[in-house]
C-alpha cells in the first residue's frame, strides 16, 4: 500500500487494484472525455493534444485508428492512474458513448496493470 496525496487526503491505495487508463480520440471528444473522467470518478487525470498520423492500410485492426483520409489528425491524449473499478467505469461509459455515435471516429482506451508505484 502507498499513500496518494492526489485527490483525497491520507487516501491509501493498493496497488494491485490501480490501472493506468490510457485514452486516445480525435480532438472533437475532448470535452466528452473530460466529463466522462470527471463523473466516473477520476479524481486527477491529464490530457495533451497530439497529432494522430494514419500512414497507408496494412491488414492491422488498428488502420481506422483514425477515421479520416489526412494523415495528420488533431488528437487527445489522456491518462489516470485509478482503482480497478473506477477503470470499469470508464470503459463501460466509453463503450456507451462509441455504440451512439454515427461517427467513422471513436474513442479508444486502453488499461494496464500497475504492478509498482512509487
Amino acid at each position: 500500500m502507498v499513500k496518494c496525496y492526489c485527490s483525497k487526503p491520507h487516501y491509501r491505495i493498493n496497488t494491485l487494484t490501480m490501472k493506468l487508463i490510457i485514452i486516445t480520440a480525435v480532438s472533437d471528444f475532448t470535452a466528452e472525455i473530460r466529463q466522462l473522467l470527471t463523473h466516473s470518478g477520476a479524481g486527477s487525470f491529464s490530457y495533451k493534444e497530439v497529432i494522430g498520423f494514419s500512414a497507408a492500410a496494412t491488414g492491422s485492426p488498428f488502420d481506422n485508428w483514425f477515421a479520416a483520409t489526412d494523415p495528420n489528425i488533431e488528437s487527445v491524449l489522456f491518462f489516470a492512474f485509478a482503482e480497478n473499478k473506477i477503470a470499469d467505469a470508464v470503459y463501460e461509459q466509453i463503450k456507451e458513448f462509441n455504440s451512439l455515435l454515427e461517427t467513422g471516429s471513436v474513442i479508444h482506451l486502453a488499461s494496464l496493470t500497475i504492478d509498482k508505484i512509487l
